[in-house]
């Protein structure tokens, strides 16, 4: 039995490729899903679409791409939001960088930093300003 080693290549690299797309598809998905169990300090300052745009990019990893971005604020308006959510971000020293054709992407250490500042500012927040915060997030899906 001959065996056609060109095709099954092909196969193979076409199962990659669909395992690519399930896993960024999955990743999109735990992105509009997750709310990431705490609402932002106020410090923050941020909006729901820039903490729902956040709560996207900490959630994937690697660059998260323009169009789940999209699905959030509408594309007219993403380039604004995102101009905002960096400005906001350079108070933690963290930098949001675009990558030209995938998309927007924060550093694993980038997101330790957030996940350190949270924590610190967590603890500062009254039960009330944790209430009100978590009612002006509304839309939320609770995670699972």
């Amino acid at each position: 039995m001959l065996i056609d080693h060109d095709h099954c290549h092909k196969e193979i690299a076409s199962l990659r490729e669909q395992l690519e797309n399930a896993h960024a598809t999955i990743d999109y998905l735990k992105g509009l899903l997750l709310p990431m169990g705490v609402p932002y300090p106020p410090s923050f300052h941020m909006t729901k679409v820039e903490s729902r745009i956040l709560d996207v990019l900490r959630a994937t990893k690697g660059a998260a791409n323009i169009e789940r971005f999209a699905a959030i604020c509408g594309r007219p308006s993403l380039k604004v939001h995102m101009s905002r959510l960096r400005s906001r971000l350079q108070s933690i020293d963290v930098r949001l960088e675009a990558i030209w054709g995938d998309g927007y992407y924060i550093s694993e250490e980038d997101k330790q930093k957030i996940n350190d500042a949270i924590r610190d500012k967590k603890e500062l927040l009254t039960r009330k300003q944790i209430d009100n915060t978590y009612k002006r997030r509304v839309g939320y899906v609770a995670a699972v």
